[in-house]
């Protein structure tokens, strides 16, 4: 069986960072193999990556023992632009990715350094947009898509170029279930029609099994375990202490033990009244909606991909101003109060935490807000301590001393502790689970939970069916811009027409 990639006892630090990232690392990838990569947020599975297309070392600064050949040829000896042209990278961010002004320019870009006729290149973005179901999006801008689309575009750009190997990092993170189950259904027929190798960095337990015939785990920069999926599923324990979610009935636990949803005011927190938006690509984002949210709600709001969900929560914090209609907080117009007292009273995290975040080290991020609110060194200093202890930052801090090389899950917990170190009376969330492993996911909205029983009001925008199943009391659910229905979790999971309608595969 032929390798194509193999690393020898290989080890990695990066230049900012105190300790190794990956430790030791051996491992072969034969042609074929349709590999899956699991492991806690932060393990080293991103750098892993990085490591087979040259990424590391050759465009990052970093410290270097063993070795990693692709192909029969050392990575440290490599031309980059050799490398990437066999070996394809689906970064977990799609939006680092995108360099053009449209998507049709955006798909031509590596094509080009390939050297292909003009009619070629447009061949392959054709054929390429028909596979990820985008076709007519050519002239679309990366910016006027929503999350999954994005994904889509940059599987896409990829796939045109016809690599040899293909790495997916995380490449559903940010998709609607129906979304995620046309992307693997994609790379399966992909590597059967042309024999690719895949690589597969994932949290999607079910989803791994499913599709790959090898599964290794990486825990604190080591290799844990490497076999087939058989082996993998005799090693139970070995799952549950790499944060690893094993699927279990979530719906009918939820059904048999229903959450209630007691309003602790008459007057709701938050009132949309008659909203509607269009973005300037003429793209109606939302509809005339309207709706009401009370003090202490836990709502997950949800629907396939464009249908408006993050337009309507910026919205409620004023990042957004409607066309039409009203936004009211505590019965006064959003636009009644100052942008200070606002952000002290409605926190927001980002589906993409690098919208939030620009500070140099978790701690000035942390601090960032309460020094811009005057708060002082003593107050700073004991929220400070009392984030990162509630996040478990604390050995990111001591480890990273820059944020820039953290895993996209830490930096969607640090986004939440540079929000939840404010206190605010909402928490607005867009896609929590967003790059989290299973334990991760797990304590994070335990979190979520404990502020929700304080009488914080939680609003969730989610795809995760865990989340929504467990967690939720109410379920907002949007379709094209439209408020199609507003109720209980439990009413919502006895809906299959709304579950249709929202994209909603139960876990």
């Amino acid at each position: 069986m032929e390798t194509v990639v193999e690393f020898k006892d290989f080890s990695w630090k990066y230049k900012s960072s105190k300790d190794r990232v990956l430790k030791s690392i051996n491992l072969k990838i034969n042609k074929g193999d349709y590999l899956g990569i699991m492991g806690p947020t932060g393990a080293g599975k991103s750098t892993l990556c990085a490591c087979i297309n040259g990424l590391i070392p050759l465009k990052t600064r970093g410290f270097i023992s063993g070795t990693v050949e692709v192909f029969g040829t050392n990575t440290r000896t490599v031309d980059m632009a050799e490398i990437t042209a066999r070996v394809g990278l689906i970064f977990q961010d799609p939006e680092t990715q995108f360099i053009m002004m449209n998507v049709e320019d955006e798909i031509a870009l590596g094509l080009e350094t390939l050297g292909l006729e003009r009619e070629e290149i447009k061949k392959r973005i054709t054929w390429a947009l028909e596979i990820v179901g985008l076709k007519g999006y050519e002239l679309k801008s990366p910016e006027e898509l929503s999350g999954g689309q994005k994904q889509r575009i940059a599987i896409a750009s990829i796939l045109a170029m016809r690599p040899d190997i293909l790495i997916l990092d995380e490449p559903t993170s940010d998709l609607d279930p129906f979304g995620k189950f046309e992307v693997f259904e994609l790379l399966e027929r992909i590597k059967k029609e042309f024999d690719l190798t895949i690589v597969l960095v994932s949290h999607e337990t079910r989803k791994i099994l499913e599709f790959c015939n090898r599964v290794i785990i990486i825990d604190e920069g080591e290799k844990k375990f490497d076999g087939n999926v058989t082996d993998l599923l005799n090693n139970i324990q070995l799952l549950n202490n790499s944060g690893i979610y094993i699927p279990e009935d979530i719906c009918a636990a939820r059904l048999a033990n229903p959450k209630t949803n007691v309003k602790s005011s008459k007057n709701p927190i938050i009132e949309a009244s008659n909203i509607s938006y269009t973005y300037p690509n003429l793209t109606k984002a939302l509809n005339n909606v309207s709706l009401k949210i009370y003090q202490g709600d836990f709502i997950a709001i949800i629907g396939k991909n464009g249908s408006g969900k993050t337009t309507l929560v910026k919205h409620f914090n004023g990042l957004l101003k409607p066309q039409q209609g009203e936004i009211f907080l505590n019965g006064k117009n959003i636009f009644d109060y100052s942008i200070p007292k606002i952000a002290q009273t409605i926190g927001f995290c980002y589906q993409n935490p690098d919208h939030q975040l620009f500070k140099n080290t978790i701690r000035e991020e942390i601090e960032f807000g309460l020094k811009n609110l005057k708060f002082s060194e003593e107050e700073i200093a004991q929220r400070h301590d009392e984030i990162v202890q509630l996040l478990q930052l604390k050995k990111f801090e001591e480890v990273y001393e820059s944020t820039l090389y953290l895993s996209k899950g830490i930096r969607q917990r640090l986004a939440l502790a540079s929000v939840l170190v404010l206190k605010p009376e909402i928490l607005i969330i867009d896609e929590p689970s967003t790059g989290q492993d299973f334990l991760m996911i797990r304590e994070f909205m335990k979190i979520v939970e404990n502020l929700n029983r304080e009488d914080k009001t939680i609003i969730i925008i989610t795809h995760n069916p865990y989340i929504i199943a467990k967690y939720s009391k109410e379920v907002i659910v949007l379709d094209e811009g439209k408020l199609i229905d507003k109720l209980t979790t439990e009413e919502f999971l006895k809906s299959e027409e709304l579950q249709k309608k929202a994209c909603f595969i139960p876990p």
